[in-house]
């Protein structure tokens, strides 16, 4: 059996149990042009497997799951989002597969298996954006500090932190790192709160709306960038983000399609095809930023989480 998580995996075995169901329900949080991608690998390489993904974003797949395994009703048999809060109350409900049971290959680095999460799949990059018409070239903002240049007052925009959630985890590295004298001087710049996440945001970056925001998403950056908006990024040290995941229904209909597709994700062909630009992930070999992993405390911890957002004035 596949108990023992990585090294117990029989694929041939895996492989021909899945291929009697012949398929599986999967909703998936990562872009829809990537979640193809890795589709065709896994076909190639495990044809005769149907995968019907449904496209949703983190919260949508939290509740959609939520509220159908809590109610009975049928849902998928794997899952990929980012919503910690709500895996580790999946994890605690017994509703998806506990790490330890999951069929990791072997090779996974250990540094991408979070000791309360499991194995992670990606963390998005938190890079700075700024409007290129707005911002000469001796001007770029490259680090967290140039965002507390007094030329910014007026010119930032930022997230609204009781909605991205995962906004004080970033916040709260920056200010451990170059303390809370870093948070005054960045708000004595009076950013304006924007609702909505990194999109929107970017969209008025792009728009000359401000001249700089922290916390944009590179793929964002680079789709928008592509139709010719005046925008660009950095990214800026140290870097930190929320992990995003991989789930199995622990009372799924197709449960070996679920676990063939979880492996393969989790191989390095999977994880190539699967990883948007601008995103730390497993087996990359060209990481040129300073990683500080996300310990979660802006989920856990809601005293601190509090203490972070009062420093934004949130």
């Amino acid at each position: 059996g596949e108990q023992g998580g990585a090294s117990g995996v029989d694929l041939d075995a895996l492989y021909e149990a899945a291929l009697e169901e012949g398929g599986l329900i999967a909703y998936m949080g990562n872009a829809e042009s990537a979640t193809q991608n890795m589709l065709e690998g896994f076909n190639e390489q495990y044809p005769g497997i149907e995968v019907e993904f449904i496209r949703l974003n983190s919260a949508g797949i939290a509740q959609r799951f939520g509220a159908e395994r809590g109610s009975g009703a049928p849902t998928a048999d794997l899952l990929n989002h980012g919503a910690v809060a709500a895996h580790l109350t999946h994890l605690e409900e017994g509703w998806i597969v506990p790490s330890e049971e999951l069929p990791l290959p072997d090779g996974y680095p250990s540094e991408f298996i979070d000791p309360q999460l499991g194995p992670v799949i990606a963390n998005p990059l938190p890079v700075i954006l700024y409007n290129t018409d707005l911002v000469g070239e001796d001007e770029i903002p490259t680090t967290w500090e140039d965002l507390t240049d007094p030329r910014w007052q007026g010119e930032v925009l930022m997230g609204d932190l009781e909605e991205q959630t995962w906004h004080l985890g970033v916040y709260g590295t920056v200010v451990e790192t170059f303390g809370e004298e870093w948070a005054e001087s960045f708000m004595a710049n009076e950013p304006r709160v924007i609702a909505g996440g990194v999109a929107p945001i970017t969209e008025l970056i792009a728009a000359g709306e401000a001249a700089v925001a922290p916390i944009g998403f590179a793929p964002i950056a680079e789709a928008v960038k592509a139709s010719g908006a005046p925008i660009d990024y950095t990214t800026p040290d140290p870097q930190t983000a929320p992990p995003t995941f991989i789930a199995i229904n622990s009372e799924a209909e197709n449960p070996n399609a679920a676990r063939l597709l979880f492996h393969y994700l989790h191989t390095e062909d999977g994880v190539e095809r699967f990883t948007l630009f601008g995103t730390r992930a497993p087996y990359q070999t060209d990481q040129t930023y300073e990683w500080v992993d996300d310990d979660i405390r802006w989920v856990t911890d809601p005293e601190w989480a509090d203490e972070i957002a009062a420093l934004f004035g949130q």
